[in-house]
């Protein structure tokens, strides 16, 4: 068989005159027939033709069970990439279409989210169709076809300013590091934010003192790396408790190196380590996964494919020739230590033994507990002290543990009232996880708004997904960093 001339993906903006949505085109590794005979219209027809046919197809079968087929599977992660959500793949299943496809002119007919081409076009096909030697030329083409498969990705930014509802709706706000919003913003509004992930909310009384700055962003003007920083400045300092670390290398490294020890003052400002105090959160950072079984409660392990040695560590010592501080890595390299994460799940338990979960309580603000069977149980009263005191930026709790404690889906509202706080709710800055396995929503049905605008939803599978990446890899910052990922969505 000869072989194909060579064929280059294809990448196009698509739909936004600012960059923001990408027509991804890959070529299948593999020859189809181009042309193959219609047995259903008893005429030839384009391949192209058949895969958008049995792309159109709805999800379900007649008899309600779904399609299995790579041509479904794709369509359904296409629609994922497309909308954030799964449903959304057929108006038929949701029972209704997003603004977004409205906006993108998404009708049944012509599927937004993953779509077919080929290297020949509508004349030369018909040229063929008519040639008397159509079965040589068939062959001869049908050894050189690749199919070309397309679906749309959203190009990820730095900050989006929402000042009107219907946007939040067609632009795709997950896509977003953070979202500033203006200060009277409906609770709907705020809702609808929560909906899509997002966490990073700014309000513009949070740009005192930097009217500029706040100029800059609502014009949509490019931000330049200080401006970036100045952002995740004012968040950091709204979000979590304000901290200085102190990092130390490992016992049998170079301690004379002048960029082996790091410290980080509480204004994220880069300290001396002469002056040590009780407040500071010292690490020893230790460049290897052969040692990991050792898990000091000190050690931070980091491996060379991890997020920490890709951009705030090299050569095993700290980048500091030049000015970390300037750099916005630097400020999620301090969210995610700062951050404070309780997690109540049997799973995401099981992940760690006992010396690691006790090393991330201390040391990485990270508390994972197994779900207590009983709403008697005096760990869940001595944890749920520290919850309603608003000690935590995220609080994970599996739905089967709510229900453990004697709250149905139904009676979610009930959860947060009795177990969680009666008056103060809309003071704290903690955000809820709800997780479950299984998908289930009528909870996110019953909750009344107070609640959603400060509870998200994530499937344990991501979660899970996040701890076992970071433990495999026996890189302790990686855990941390992956889970902040998970939970801020960006």
């Amino acid at each position: 068989m000869p072989e194909p001339e060579e064929r280059k993906n294809e990448i196009s903006v698509l739909g936004s005159e600012n960059h923001k949505l990408f027509k991804i085109g890959v070529y299948l590794d593999h020859p189809n027939n181009y042309i193959y005979f219609d047995n259903e219209n008893k005429k030839l027809t384009r391949l192209k033709n058949k895969l958008e046919k049995n792309t159109k197809k709805s999800i379900l079968t007649e008899n309600y069970s779904p399609r299995l087929g790579g041509s479904s599977q794709d369509k359904i992660c296409a629609a994922m990439l497309f909308n954030n959500e799964f449903m959304s793949v057929d108006p038929e299943i949701k029972g209704e279409k997003s603004k977004r496809d409205d906006y993108y002119y998404n009708d049944k007919a012509n599927f937004f989210w993953i779509g077919f081409d080929d290297s020949c076009d509508e004349e030369e096909y018909e040229k063929i169709k008519k040639n008397e030697e159509k079965n040589k030329k068939l062959n001869e083409l049908n050894e050189q076809c690749r199919v070309l498969k397309y679906f749309n990705l959203w190009k990820a930014d730095f900050i989006y300013y929402s000042n009107d509802f219907n946007n939040i709706e067609n632009e795709n706000v997950s896509r977003f590091k953070f979202v500033l919003v203006e200060n009277d913003i409906s609770s709907e509004e705020v809702v609808k934010l929560r909906e899509n992930g997002v966490i990073r909310i700014l309000y513009e009384n949070d740009f005192c003192g930097h009217v500029d700055l706040l100029k800059t962003i609502k014009e949509s003007q490019e931000l330049s790396d200080e401006d970036k920083v100045k952002i995740y400045k004012i968040w950091l300092d709204k979000f979590v408790e304000k901290k200085s670390y102190k990092f130390f290398p490992c016992y049998n490294q170079d301690h004379n190196h002048p960029n082996s020890k790091l410290s980080i003052n509480e204004d994220y400002s880069i300290g001396t380590l002469d002056n040590k105090s009780n407040g500071d959160i010292c690490f020893y950072i230790h460049h290897s996964g052969n040692t990991y079984e050792m898990k000091e409660k000190d050690i931070m392990f980091y491996r060379s494919h991890g997020w920490l040695r890709k951009n705030i560590v090299k050569n095993n010592n700290f980048n500091l020739d030049n000015d970390i501080t300037s750099d916005s890595k630097f400020f999620q390299f301090i969210e995610t230590l700062s951050t404070k994460i309780l997690i109540i799940d049997n799973r995401v338990y099981e992940r760690f033994d006992n010396t690691l979960r006790v090393k991330f309580s201390n040391k990485f603000n990270l508390e994972i507990y197994e779900e207590f069977n009983k709403k008697e149980n005096n760990d869940w009263k001595t944890i749920k002290c520290k919850v309603k005191k608003d000690n935590y930026n995220f609080v994970v709790l599996h739905l089967s543990f709510i229900e453990s404690l004697g709250y149905d889906e139904e009676k979610i509202n009930e959860f947060f009232k009795k177990e969680i706080t009666k008056n103060k709710f809309k003071e704290m800055k903690t955000i809820f996880v709800i997780t479950t396995g299984r998908g289930r929503s009528i909870w996110i049905e019953e909750l009344d708004d107070i609640y959603k605008k400060k509870t998200i939803y994530k499937p344990i599978e991501a979660i899970l997904n996040a701890v076992e990446n970071g433990v495999i890899m026996k890189d302790d910052f990686q855990v941390k960093h992956n889970l902040a990922k998970v939970l801020f969505g960006s």
